[in-house]
């Protein structure tokens, strides 16, 4: 197994134990042994703001919005403020992954409409070239809208992130979500939180969007 041949904190390492998170959570559902994988991950590289992404995306995952929003601040923190030329690319893209995620949290928390526009924005690439960042845009919005219960507005995106070009994982994720995996269950959100949401994203500022 990966983790136990690299070296700890490689990059190898890194990759072994979000690859074996991703696996538990997605094919085995066993929550408790990917978030403690995650949560390892960040233990072993607490400067690395991969390692605390992929521990927010885990959260949310399984439904635990606050655990997923203190993660992705944690991410945010180990950005470098001052980063070199040749590092602004990667920092510019990883700040765009993080602005998605923290959207996507205020629309289910507290319907913001600011934040559904933004990934709005980036579904319609208006992204500064960062395709992922678009495949990754219409998977939220098609969580956003599955949740929800609404069914045509989450396909569209789901199969707009499938048939888009990029990152081969993420349309993979896309396909997995429109041959039957249902978001509803590992993100449950309580009856009336689910009511509120359908109901803004039907008759909100955005409802036509």
């Amino acid at each position: 197994m990966l983790t136990r041949v690299a070296r700890p904190g490689s990059p190898l390492d890194m990759a072994a134990h979000m690859m074996l998170a991703s696996a538990l959570t997605q094919y085995e559902k066993k929550k408790d042994e990917a978030l403690a994988v995650s949560r390892r991950l960040t233990q072993l590289v607490p400067t690395s703001s991969n390692a605390h992404l992929s521990l927010a995306n885990q959260y949310l995952l399984w439904g635990e919005l606050d655990a997923s929003k203190k993660a992705l601040e944690d991410a945010r923190r180990c950005l470098p403020e001052h980063p070199m030329e040749s590092e602004l690319t990667e920092v510019r893209a990883k700040g765009y992954i993080l602005d998605a995620l923290d959207a996507m949290l205020a629309v289910l928390t507290r319907q913001d409409a600011k934040a559904l526009q933004r990934m709005l924005d980036y579904s319609r690439e208006q992204t500064h070239g960062y395709q992922w960042m678009v495949l990754l845009a219409d998977i939220y919005l098609g969580h956003i809208y599955k949740l929800a219960g609404l069914e045509e507005k989450a396909r569209y995106h789901y199969e707009k992130a499938r048939d888009t070009e990029g990152t081969r994982q993420v349309r993979d994720m896309a396909g997995t979500f429109l041959d039957g995996e249902d978001i509803r269950k590992q993100i449950k959100l309580p009856d009336e939180q689910t009511r509120r949401l359908r109901e803004w994203l039907l008759n909100g500022p955005l409802a036509s969007r």
